[in-house]
C-alpha cells in the first residue's frame, strides 16, 4: 500500500510544473481575467434571461394590465418566471451564486491579498471552480426553459450535464493533489534555503 502510494506521488510530481513556483505568481492574473469573464457573462444573462423579458404593448402602455393573470408578466419581467417558475429559480439562483463568487474572487485579487503557495490560492482556485460549475448549471436551466420536454432534447442533455461532472469531479481532484503537492514541495525547497 504505502509502494503504491509513493509511486503515485511521484507520478503526479511529474505533472507539476518544475519552475520554481514561478506559475504561482501567474495565477493571480490567470484568476483575475476568468473571474472577470464569469462576472461578465452572469450579469448579461442575469438580465437577459431565456426567453427575453415582456416588452410594452403596442399602443405604448408600459404598466402592468389590471387585473394580472396568474401567467402573465408585467413588462420588463422575465416571460419564464411567470412559465416555469421552478427552473427560473434555479436558473437564476445558480447564475447569482455564480456572478457573486466570481465577484468575491476579483475584489479579492483587486485588493492585493497574497497569492502564494498554500490556502489563499486553493481556496481562490475553488471559488472559480464553484462559480464556473454554477455557471455550467446555470446554463442546464436555461436549455431546460426554453427546449420543450418532449422532445429528447432534455434527456440527452441531462446525459451530457452528467458527465460535466463526472470530469469536474476528476479534474478538481487531480489540481487538489498537485496544488498540495505544489505546497508541499515550495515549502520544502524554503526549508531548504533557510538551512
Amino acid at each position: 500500500m504505502a509502494t503504491s502510494l509513493r509511486t503515485f506521488k511521484e507520478r503526479l510530481q511529474l505533472l507539476m510544473p518544475t519552475d520554481d513556483g514561478e506559475w504561482l505568481k501567474e495565477i493571480r492574473g490567470n484568476l483575475a481575467m476568468v473571474a472577470t469573464m464569469i462576472a461578465s457573462m452572469t450579469f448579461q444573462i442575469g438580465l437577459n434571461p431565456p426567453g427575453g423579458v415582456v416588452q410594452n404593448s403596442d399602443n405604448g402602455f408600459i404598466g402592468c394590465p389590471t387585473p394580472t393573470g396568474t401567467n402573465q408578466a408585467c413588462p420588463g419581467q422575465s416571460v419564464f418566471a411567470k412559465v416555469n417558475r421552478s427552473n427560473y429559480k434555479g436558473y437564476l439562483w445558480t447564475n447569482s451564486v455564480s456572478f457573486y463568487t466570481s465577484i468575491i474572487s476579483c475584489i479579492w485579487l483587486i485588493s492585493g491579498a497574497p497569492v502564494g503557495p498554500g490556502f489563499p490560492t486553493l481556496l481562490l482556485s475553488t471559488l472559480m471552480c464553484v462559480s464556473l460549475s454554477l455557471l455550467a448549471i446555470s446554463y442546464s436551466f436555461g436549455v431546460s426553459i426554453v427546449n420543450p420536454p418532449d422532445d429528447g432534447i432534455c434527456h440527452y442533455f441531462f446525459s451530457v450535464f452528467l458527465s460535466f461532472f463526472a470530469v469536474l469531479a476528476v479534474l478538481f481532484l487531480y489540481r487538489f493533489l498537485t496544488l498540495h503537492l505544489a505546497t508541499k514541495t515550495v515549502r520544502r525547497q524554503q526549508r531548504n534555503h533557510e538551512d
